[in-house]
């Protein structure tokens, strides 16, 4: 009714994503065609410490990502550099810094 207030809670499902999943530095290259954002990113293998090409596709509504599969790492600095089969080695972030 006109002139009453009151209030609204949303809880949010753990399944929404409230930003993407892949972080912007990571795409070689991307586009956003309906709300699917698809490109190329850096996929590390701990086991061999070289890295792939590899394409991908994030709908940016759900958040489901095809391309890379849980506990896959993607690379997120110096993409701009790397070779396929390029051996790399993790940048881990020390106590204190």
């Amino acid at each position: 009714m006109p002139g009453n207030s009151g209030q609204l809670q949303v809880f949010l499902d753990d399944a929404i994503q409230t930003e993407e999943p892949i972080q912007e530095s990571a795409w070689l290259d991307s586009r956003l065609e309906q709300n699917t954002r698809s490109g190329q990113v850096w996929v590390f293998d701990p086991d061999s410490s070289r890295v792939s090409r590899r394409h991908v596709s994030v709908n940016m509504v759900s958040g489901s990502i095809s391309g890379v599969h849980n506990g896959e790492w993607i690379v997120e600095s110096g993409v701009n550099q790397l070779v396929d089969n390029q051996i790399v080695r993790p940048w881990v972030r020390e106590r204190g810094i």
